[in-house]
Order: C-alpha cells, then sequence, then structure tokens
C-alpha cells in the first residue's frame, strides 16, 4: 500500500485528485450502464452518441493489475464576443477544454509511476469514478469530488501495479442531494427528474446545443447560458458555491472575428489566429454549430 500512497500523494502534490481502484470495478461499470439501458433511462441513440467508443476489457493492455482514476479540477472560461458596438459575455463550462489536459495527466502519471506501466482504459469516467469511490452523483447526475465540485476532468488508466483490495461505493450519491431540489427547479428543460436521479439526457440543454440542426421550438432563447453545454444546475448546487464566481481567463473576439463566425466561414478558411484561438479552447469539435448558439445569444 506504501507504493499506492505515494502515487496518490504525489498526484495530490499536483492538484490531482486520485485512487487506486481493482478491476473488479470494470464489470461494476458494464453492469451499470446495461441495467441503465434496461431500464429506458439511457437510450439506443444516447449509448451510440456518447458510449459506443467504451470497451470492458484489457486487452489492449494484458499486464492491467489496477485501475488508476484521476480528477482534476478545472475552471469557467469567460469569452467576450465584440459585436455590433456591443458585448456578449458567455462561458464555456469545466471540462469541455480537455485535449491538452489529457497529454499533460498522461505525461505527469508517466513520470510518477515510473518504471510501472499504464494504458488509459475505455471506461465511462464518471460511472468508474462513482464506482471507485472518487466521485459522487449529484441529482443532475453530473460528478463531484470533493473539494472541487463538479468543476472536474476525469480520467482513467490500467496500470501493471497490483491492487487486489476490492472497494466498492456504498454511497453514490450525494447525501445532500436527498432533500436539494435547487438544480431540478433550476433546470429549464426539465431534464433533472424527481423519481430518479438518472437524467433525461435527451432532454438536457447541452444534448441539444452539441447537436446539429435547429433548436426545437419549445426550447426558450432566454435558456441559453453558454457557448456550448449548460450552466443552469452547476451554477445553483451548494457545492460549487466557492467555485461559480472564479473564471480563469477571459478570451475576447474581435468584431471581425465575430461577424467571420456568424457567417459560418469554414473551419479551413478561418483566418490562422482565430482558428488558433479557437482550436486552443478546443471548440473544432463545436464549429458546427458555433454559429448558431452564439446567435442565439445575441
Amino acid at each position: 500500500m506504501a507504493l499506492h500512497d505515494g502515487i496518490i500523494n504525489a498526484l495530490a502534490s499536483r492538484g490531482l485528485r486520485a485512487r487506486f481502484a481493482s478491476l473488479s470495478h470494470i464489470g461494476r461499470v458494464r453492469d451499470r450502464i446495461d441495467d441503465l439501458a434496461g431500464q429506458g433511462l439511457l437510450s439506443e441513440s444516447f449509448v451510440k452518441r456518447y458510449l459506443s467508443w467504451m470497451a470492458y476489457g484489457t486487452d489492449h493492455f494484458p499486464e492491467a493489475r489496477s485501475i488508476l482514476v484521476i480528477a482534476r479540477p478545472e475552471p469557467i472560461i469567460g469569452l467576450c464576443f465584440h459585436h455590433q458596438g456591443g458585448d456578449i459575455h458567455t462561458v464555456i463550462p469545466p471540462t469541455y477544454i480537455h485535449r491538452d489536459i489529457i497529454r499533460m495527466v498522461s505525461k505527469t502519471v508517466e513520470k510518477i509511476i515510473s518504471p510501472h506501466r499504464f494504458a488509459p482504459t475505455r471506461l465511462p469516467d464518471k460511472t468508474l469514478a462513482v464506482s471507485a469511490g472518487l466521485a459522487q452523483y449529484g441529482r443532475n447526475n453530473i460528478c463531484y469530488v470533493a473539494g472541487m465540485g463538479s468543476f472536474v476532468n476525469l480520467f482513467s488508466y490500467y496500470t501493471d501495479i497490483p491492487y487486489d483490495t476490492d472497494i466498492v461505493n456504498t454511497q453514490p450519491v450525494m447525501a445532500a442531494c436527498e432533500t436539494c431540489r435547487l438544480c431540478l427547479n433550476a433546470c429549464p428543460t426539465g431534464s433533472i427528474r424527481e423519481e430518479h436521479f438518472c437524467i433525461d439526457a435527451e432532454r438536457c440543454l447541452t444534448y441539444f446545443n452539441e447537436s446539429d440542426g435547429s433548436f426545437p421550438g419549445w426550447i426558450d432563447p432566454d435558456w441559453h447560458n453558454a457557448i456550448v453545454g449548460c450552466m443552469h444546475c452547476q451554477a445553483v448546487c451548494p457545492q460549487n458555491k466557492d467555485l461559480i464566481g472564479t473564471i480563469e481567463r477571459q478570451v475576447d473576439f474581435t468584431e471581425k472575428e465575430t461577424e467571420i463566425i456568424l457567417s459560418k466561414t469554414p473551419w479551413d478558411a478561418l483566418p490562422g489566429s482565430l482558428r488558433e484561438t479557437l482550436d486552443s479552447l478546443d471548440m473544432a469539435e463545436y464549429y458546427g454549430v458555433l454559429k448558431r448558439n452564439l446567435r442565439v445569444l445575441l
């Protein structure tokens, strides 16, 4: 255990929260996803879109002896689009910026656990983090880590470090959520359920503003509060009260850059500096919906 504790403490010194878990959690995570799908709480289209990449096995890393689950705190990023003499202020919620962070965390793990080896899992990190006891669910079905709220990115790796202690999270849902209804009342689309802690994901505002096409007529334009994703339920959550007002940095877009985005200029035709800015925010993936999402915020 001294080796495991040393690794966890070394990660903590770099601002990361971590936990080792046994390989038994692979089956638990698979069973959890299958159970939700079997109850009709995860639609076939949702599973295909968001969970089709999963693999419940260690074939790509046969020497796996344990799982290392890691949480990294993430900030809100502020955006300001200058448009027709005015300013449109909005945000990118935590967790959307992840590409460079994945590389940084991987390099950190490599340095700390050497000479031991590791490889990324293909497990759903949120379900795994809760199963392993690193995180808990909120009523909004978002993951919370103690001291970090819901503003976290999650990572998981198989390692060749033996870990046979099989610990199961006996309280997967935060106790505070049992009597709290703040996020349920704040959700404008009604995706958060009274009777179940698994939301109606295909009614969530995030689902719609990450998807192509026009917004359904029943979605009020005033509900939008981010360039992608949604902050309604996280903004009112008491677990985030010390985090919600903190914006790490603000990225400004000139009048010309704003107009270029609104004109839906193809990605490859964007001016280099604008493309670099959007790419640094990991918005290339969402560039196809950026014009529509920005237009509704005007």
